[in-house]
């Protein structure tokens, strides 16, 4: 959780008084002030003081802006306090009377907390903070204490009783999570606050068991952090969603997950290490994985996610012998569930450089409109205007030269882009993100689901026999639960009866649910399963009846062990314990037996890894007679150590038929693609080639780093994955400046970060596949890749992809579950093609902002340029003529020309993201350039002739000749300028496409051409025009716009010309490359013409040793 900055104020009953004072005398206009910035009005009627004294805090959030709360105090029962928060942490409860505390001006918030005050509180951004004194801040309040161990938690088991729980609901508040609802106007355009309204509501019955009186069935909303809430079948319902996080005490569970990860695939929840019943968890100490005995180490969800029911997942099934119960350990907001709805209600702003920008020329046309000011006073003194009319006109100049409609305009390609993505099934809940779409440099893409279908077909078993590995037996590709799998020769008891239990599959209804894989593995067997009895989760039968066996424990898959185990007994063969273990093949030989790997275990992985198959290893070993009784409590190290390798399970799993097209075309726009995956690294290798990720001839290079172990330096290797090039210190055939590519696994990931950060930066500008990746690991990547100023878009399909998806600059979701409303993009196609599409409409709706931009930014000189010409004549444009301008002129162009739609092919030439670019700059210089001569030249044109009568000698201010012409002309600029930047291009189709804005364009001609040549004389009236003496002097006119127009097609048509493009980032970027990626580029191909990178053996066969490279080289190198 972010930790917001506090500071202190109390009320001050005088200042209370002039803060109201202050709204007669200003008419109202303080009491909006206060509004538009409330800390103004904070400053105003409170004094600063420390937080301990405070009645008001200001809090600064995770955006940056200052929010206000007020600071509550509450009297709670000294013994619930004392439960809480623990007798480590009570002492300092209470605040003695009067006492004092230095406060620094800023106090930070922290996570953990050793002593809490008595209980003052505010709540901030759905969150609460209590006082406390030992830290002299407002401290987060999450749930229970961070300090209560997993033994703690079984210690709850009885329940709390009523007096308790009308306390702790005192403290915590309702277990709700209440979503703020707009007005139903803001709903009309808001469709992301229906969803969230909808995702979040909740009114379910729950059993909790009281201490005093047994179970009791309440509303979830009042439920409170210790409440143990029963999910025995008996008393709760299944498919029931949960309302709380709870940490399961027994039993075990099957949780549906998809409306929080989007992950499909049900989830075992296992009870909490520490019960009585051992540890069914079974602690591991791991590289990697954080672990400690059993009950004594410290609860936490993120650590016990295995152990912990989350809030919004949905119940399945039950299993074990004793009733399955949790532990409420959070409510509402605090909860998993709480804080996605808060990263939807305030999601992370993206840095978007384009609204910077259009601040900053904001400033500029502020301080234009204060020259025009300067101007304004000058010359109109020379009329003896009034003070008032002075004023009232360097207002106007402001108003004109300054748009406020500018902030509004540049979203209508946004929101037009939104409505054509929508009808495509590509949902959108981060209106800006379109635009970053459009900037996109790096794709990154998951492999299971997303380039490769969904499903995995069985190809067949390689089992061990007499030490080495056999030949593949192949099974039928397609086949159901009740139909006999043709196996060509026998496979091995043993490895059957692993198929046949190891997996976590289970009855939902009478039929079998759980991994795909795991169902394609036992439909490879002639196994059915039946519902466990007491203390079995589950009984594994062979076809003909002859078999079965009880699974009695099991451990389930988890990405970060990258494998699962299972024990299992036999009531044929009395006494008969088996544990079987399935995982990543390369993982599960390090807990076999040395002697029953076969030599050539890791050539022939690699074949199939490399052919893009999907292979899982399968190990198992008969326990001692004597464990039977210890079955639940034995530790799992004992469980997985001298295991048998009992073989190989084959997958394959083909590419989507659109994913190469897709990445083809990425590749040609100039987007870099790269795959990030939890699979075997050589397969993921092969499918990277198979989808042209890597190039057909060109070679891949394996990053092997590792981290220091046992007083050895961390090193890092670059091996060739094959021998056919000849490589010479990191150069020869094949190995030229981008046309190799790198790949690595997880491990060398976090070696690279931890001890390389300066390799890592030269990896990730050549990487292509990172392999092994675990889910934390997934975001981290796409953090690096974002440090080198890279704007990246990740697109995934389950929950390991959540994180980075929600990291990256463009998410894109293809799962349909809940959970993808917290990603900014949502894909109902199921392919990777909606990347292609949506990179066209962010490309297409950046482009349509920068031209309606560039539009406004004209419009307001033109009428500017215009306003200080007619001040010249003691003129001006009248109100209808204004009016006409920006109603009838202005807002419809703008509003049609964000309607360009995309270009059906993807351009190689990204779009600038900058509005200060120099070609933009430039061009938007010309074009106002020549609308002030050509308004010039049609002033010159006026004076030239001899009627014509300047309008301060006959008196007329506004119905004069100066006006008439200036307004005629300037309607005319305001089209040539809309028809010149909606020409079209490489990202947006032609002008003619765009049917409603070629139809307003030429409805308005028709109309300004009526106006140029004798309107009848109550439109004249109206408009304030008047007549000019003769017709050639409205051809003249004409004649000025027709030229204007050809002249600012012509710039624009240079400025958008790929030489005049190329010419620009000759003089402004090549020689200082602003992006942090271009610069470190730039340094990489020095290095790579020195020989970098530095090849070591091959991975696949032996070669002379070359030097590693240690972390202790690159810190000399550094230094030196």
């Amino acid at each position: 959780m972010e930790r917001p900055v506090v500071e202190g104020y109390r009320m001050v009953r005088w200042r209370r008084l002039l803060h109201f004072g202050l709204m007669v005398p200003t008419l109202g206009l303080w009491w909006f002030l206060v509004r538009w910035w409330p800390t103004l009005g904070l400053r105003l009627h409170s004094k600063r003081c420390g937080l301990h004294k405070a009645d008001t805090v200001l809090v600064e959030g995770e955006d940056g802006q200052m929010y206000i709360a007020a600071v509550e105090t509450k009297d709670v029962d000294v013994q619930t306090l004392r439960q809480v928060f623990g007798d480590h942490e009570f002492n300092d409860l209470i605040l003695e009377e009067g006492e004092e505390v230095e406060h620094s001006e800023w106090t930070m918030l922290s996570s953990n907390d050793e002593s809490v005050d008595s209980f003052r509180y505010f709540d901030s951004h759905h969150r609460r903070y209590v006082w406390s004194r030992s830290q002299e801040a407002y401290l987060p309040l999450c749930g229970l204490s961070d300090r209560w161990t997993c033994s703690d938690l079984h210690l709850m088991v009885g329940g709390l009783n009523q007096l308790e729980r009308d306390e702790r609901l005192r403290i915590f508040g309702e277990n709700v999570i209440n979503v703020p609802v707009p007005s139903y106007w803001h709903l009309f355009v808001n469709e992301q606050a229906v969803a969230l309204r909808d995702m979040v509501k909740t009114n379910v019955s729950v059993c909790v068991l009281r201490s005093d009186g047994g179970p009791e069935t309440i509303p979830s909303k009042f439920l409170v952090p210790g409440d143990v809430v029963s999910l025995s079948p008996s008393l709760t319902s299944l498919n029931t969603e949960l309302s709380c996080d709870a940490a399961l005490l027994s039993g075990l569970c099957r949780m549906d997950e998809s409306t929080l990860t989007g992950e499909s695939v049900p989830v075992s929840k296992l009870s909490l290490p520490g019960g009585a019943v051992g540890d069914p968890g079974g602690a591991v100490k791991e590289p990697g994985v954080a672990s400690v005995d059993g009950g004594q180490m410290t609860y936490s969800c993120d650590t016990h996610r295995r152990n912990t029911l989350l809030c919004g997942t949905t119940l399945l099934a039950t299993h074990g012998s004793h009733s399955p119960i949790a532990v409420v350990t959070r409510t509402g907001f605090c909860t998993t569930k709480g804080e996605l709805i808060c990263s939807m209600i305030r999601p992370r702003q993206p840095n978007l450089r384009f609204h910077q920008d259009a601040m900053k020329f904001v400033l500029v046309l502020a301080a234009l409109a204060a020259l025009g000011d300067i101007y304004a006073i000058v010359v109109l003194n020379r009329f003896h205007e009034g003070p008032w009319t002075l004023v009232l006109k360097m207002l106007d100049l402001v108003t004109i030269a300054v748009p406020p409609a500018l902030p509004a305009a540049l979203t209508v390609g946004s929101v037009y882009a939104q409505a054509r993505l929508h009808k495509q099934g590509i949902y959108c809940v981060s209106l800006p993100r379109i635009n970053l779409a459009g900037r996109v440099q790096m794709c990154c893409f998951d492999k299971t689901g997303t380039l490769t279908s969904e499903g995995l077909e069985i190809c067949g078993v390689v089992p061990v026999e007499g030490g080495e590995l056999s030949e593949l037996v192949p099974v039928e590709k397609r086949m159901s639960l009740d139909q006999e799998v043709p196996v060509r020769r026998p496979v091995t008891s043993m490895l059957q009866e692993a198929m046949a239990t190891c997996h976590d599959l289970f009855l939902m209804n009478g039929n079998l649910a759980g991994d795909p894989l795991d169902l394609e593995m036992l439909r490879a067997t002639r196994w059915m399963m039946d519902e466990g009895a007491e203390n079995i989760i589950s009984i594994m039968k062979s076809q003909d009846g002859k078999q079965e066996l009880h699974v009695l424990r099991q451990f389930p898959f988890s990405p970060e062990l990258q494998r699962m185990t299972v024990i299992v007994s036999s009531p044929v063969q009395a006494g008969l314990l088996q544990v079987f273990m399935k995982g990543a093949p390369e993982r599960v030989s390090t807990f076999c037996r040395p002697d029953t790997v076969p030599q050539c275990f890791v050539d022939v992985l690699r074949g199939y890894t490399e052919s893009g198959y999907r292979v899982l290893g399968l190990a198992g070993k008969a326990l001692t007679k004597d464990s039977e009784q210890q079955v639940h409590s034995i530790p799992r190290t004992e469980l997985e150590h001298e295991l048998h390798l009992l073989g190989l399970l084959v997958f394959q799993n083909p590419l989507k038929e659109t994913t190469s097209v897709v990445i083809a075309q990425l590749k040609a726009s100039g987007t870099r693609t790269i795959m990030i995956t939890g699979d075997n690294l050589h397969t993921a290798v092969s499918v990277g080639k198979l989808c042209e990720i890597i190039p057909a001839g060109e070679p891949v290079i394996v990053v092997d780093a590792s981290p220091s172990i046992s007083g050895r330096p961390a090193f890092v290797n670059f091996l060739p994955m094959t021998q056919q090039h000849t490589y010479q210190n990191g150069s020869g055939p094949g190995l030229a400046a981008d046309h190799y590519h790198l790949a690595m696994d997880g491990r060398s990931f976090s070696t690279l970060r931890d001890h390389f950060p300066l390799v890592l930066q030269k990896v990730l500008l050549r990487g292509s596949v990172f392999a092994r990746m675990e889910p934390d690991q997934k975001g981290q990547l796409v953090q690096a890749l974002q440090e080198l100023e890279f704007c990246v878009a990740m697109c995934g399909d389950g929950a390991n992809d959540c994180g980075a998806l929600r990291m990256a600059d463009v998410g894109v979701s293809l799962s349909d579950a809940e959970a993808s409303v917290a990603s900014p993009f949502t894909c109902g196609t199921g392919d990777i093609s909606c990347m292609t599409t949506l990179i066209r409409e962010g490309r297409v709706a950046l482009v349509t902002s920068l031209s309606v931009f560039k539009f406004m930014a004209t419009y307001s000189i033109i009428q500017f340029v215009s306003v200080l010409i007619l001040y010249s004549f003691d003129s001006n444009l009248g109100d209808m003529q204004f009016l006409f301008i920006d109603l009838c002129i202005i807002t419809v162009l703008v509003f049609l020309m964000g309607r360009s739609c995309p270009t059906r092919q993807l351009s190689s030439r990204r779009p600038t993201s900058s509005l200060l670019a120099p070609e933009t700059l430039v061009g938007l210089g010309l074009h106002v350039l020549l609308l002030f001569v050509f308004q010039i030249m049609l002033i010159g044109l006026l004076n030239s002739r001899s009627w014509y009568k300047p309008s301060y000698r006959n008196g007329s201010h506004i119905e004069s000749y100066e006006n008439s012409s200036i307004f005629l002309l300037s309607c005319w600029q305001y089209l040539i300028m809309a028809v010149t930047l909606s020409w079209g291009g490489p990202h947006r189709q032609a002008l003619y496409y765009n049917g409603l804005l070629l139809f307003a364009l030429l409805l308005l001609l028709s109309i300004l051409m009526w106006l140029n040549f004798g309107p009848p004389a109550v439109i004249a009236h109206l408009l304030q025009l008047k007549a000019m003496p003769d017709l050639p002097f409205y051809a003249g006119l004409l004649g000025l716009a027709v030229i204007n127009f050809f002249l600012a097609l012509f710039v624009e048509m240079l400025i958008r010309s790929i030489m005049f493009s190329h010419f620009f980032k000759t003089i402004c970027y090549n020689r200082h490359p602003k992006s942090r990626n271009k610069r470190l580029l730039a340094e990489l191909k020095l290095d790579e013409a020195d020989g970098w990178p530095l090849l070591k053996n091959a991975v696949n066969a032996p070669a002379p040793c070359l030097p590693s490279l240690t972390s202790d080289s690159v810190f000399e190198s550094q230094h030196q």
